[in-house]
């Protein structure tokens, strides 16, 4: 598995709290053999956790490659998802697709990625909630600070190009919403 890791420069990463599923199984099917797949576990996650071919990441392993880093970074966070960047850049990734073991990819979607993305950039804020760009809803992801919620930034009207390592998309019909968000709506 190692061989072939190091010889794929794209990556997914997924974290888990469960056992392999559906998700997973779609994932890897359309991933094939241009993509490798890190999955990082938590707490939560089942011991006996192993899907082949994922690189599979467990507290133990976590702590085991990055140490220090790996013991300070509290459990049941998203913040340990960072151990499988971490990871796939090691074994030279040029290219992270970044989701959830909920999430089912389009089967076009895997030809789209490229690590040269270009797009009309948003600016105008420190942070700005992107969903406001495709739903006249009020609706906000994951980690945005409330008080930014209804704040769109601006879009420029042309478009660029740029590096963009690590990529996350949307997600149609039930979006990745924060907490608080689930709680009122």
């Amino acid at each position: 598995m190692s061989d072939h890791a190091d010889l794929v420069q794209r990556w997914v990463v997924v974290t888990t709290i469960h056992p392999p599923n559906d998700a997973l199984d779609v994932i890897l099917e359309h991933a094939g053999d241009d993509w490798a797949v890190v999955v990082v576990g938590d707490n939560k996650t089942p011991d006996d956790w192993e899907q082949a071919p994922v690189h599979y990441l467990s507290m133990a392993r976590q702590r085991e490659l990055f140490g220090e880093f790996a013991a300070r970074a509290p459990a049941n966070h998203y913040c340990r998802k960072n151990f499988g960047y971490l990871y796939a850049i090691m074994h030279g990734a040029r290219c992270i697709f970044e989701t959830d073991d909920d999430t089912y990819p389009y089967a076009d979607f895997w030809g789209r990625i490229s690590p040269r993305v270009t797009g009309r950039r948003a600016g105008g804020a420190t942070w700005l909630n992107v969903y406001a760009h495709f739903s006249e809803d009020l609706i906000w992801p994951r980690g945005l600070p409330l008080d930014a919620i209804h704040d769109a930034g601006r879009v420029h009207d042309e478009a660029a190009t740029s590096e963009c390592a690590i990529q996350q998309y949307l997600v149609d019909s039930d979006p990745d919403v924060d907490a608080i968000y689930r709680l009122l709506f």
